[in-house]
This record gives C-alpha cells, structure tokens and sequence, in this order.
C-alpha cells in the first residue's frame, strides 16, 4: 500500500466542486484564533425552516464574519441586524463564491446556498 500512498503525492486530480467553494466559505474567511460568538435568527429563519447561522469574532480588531447556509430549496431574505453594509461571498448553483455588497437588515440568501457575511 505504501506504492499507493507515495503516488498520491505526486500526481491525480483536483476536481472543482461545490463542496470545495462552500469550504471556501469557511476557510477563507474564518481564521484561527476568531473566536465564536452567539448569533440567532429568528423563528421564520430558524433550523426548521432550513437556515443555519454561525458568527466569529476577530479579537484582534473586533470584524465579525456570519455564516448562513439555507438548506431549503427556496430563496430567504435575512434580517442580520441594522442597515449596515456587508460584503459577502455567496455560494450556490449558479456561482462560487460571488461577491455581492448587501446591507444586513435585508440579506439575500438563495435556495440551497452558503453565505459569508462580513462587517
């Protein structure tokens, strides 16, 4: 088996997909040492309804990164807090990633998407 493992270090494929970008979500935006913080939605934006929320904190400078994935195959509109402008990277069947400038109090999360919100 080691033949096989030395093999895999040297050559195969990186194929693009969607689990890669919503990795992305995360990995680009949420760094070590942020620190999680509590963040709720409310009931017509709630696990039953198909839409998680996480939030980070940088200690460092205080920046709060949200992740929203919405599991349902319905497109939500968010209500994150006031009407501040957010950048966030939106990943769905139609882009990786995209970037979009959306004010918190009316985010839009599409069906089956990731979101990263950043303020």
């Amino acid at each position: 088996m080691g033949g096989q493992v030395e093999s895999l270090q040297h050559d195969g494929e990186v194929r693009n997909s969607k689990l890669l970008w919503v990795l992305g979500n995360y990995s680009r935006f949420v760094r070590p040492g942020m620190l999680r913080v509590k963040c709720e939605l409310s009931e017509e934006q709630s696990p039953e309804n198909g839409v998680l929320v996480s939030a980070y904190k940088n200690p460092e400078n205080g920046n709060l990164v949200y992740v929203l994935v919405n599991l349902s195959e319905e497109c939500m509109d968010v209500c994150m807090g006031e009407d501040v402008k957010a950048s966030t990277y939106t990943t769905d069947k139609d882009q990786n990633m995209g970037f979009k400038t959306q004010p918190m109090n009316a985010v839009i999360l599409p069906a089956r998407s990731v979101l990263t919100a950043l303020q």
